[in-house]
């Protein structure tokens, strides 16, 4: 008999303690299920919003080339005229 209320006095706060777990391990499970339609709202805008900054890094890209590729142009155009200037004034380039 006082092994039986040994044994009882151990395992008793162990069940309780697992009831308790099990308990608020499913209040938040609930918790969660019902948090589920606002992480998917979430998710779908963060998708959206990911594929507007790709557009934009792709359309930045693009403009960014335009943009060298004119700078480039206008760079040999004011050389070709410096050096225009450079020979009317009788200079030697160099």
């Amino acid at each position: 008999m006082g092994q039986q209320i040994t044994v009882l006095i151990i395992l008793a706060p162990i069940a309780c303690g697992t009831i308790y777990f099990i308990k608020h391990a499913l209040g938040w499970r609930a918790k969660l299920q019902a948090l589920e339609p606002e992480l998917a709202k979430a998710r779908e805008d963060l998708a959206e919003k990911a594929a507007a900054l790709e557009t934009a890094k792709t359309e930045l890209i693009k403009f960014t080339g335009f943009l060298e590729k004119r700078m480039d142009a206008r760079t040999a155009e004011l050389k070709a005229a410096q050096e225009d200037i450079e020979r009317l004034r009788g200079k030697p380039n160099g």
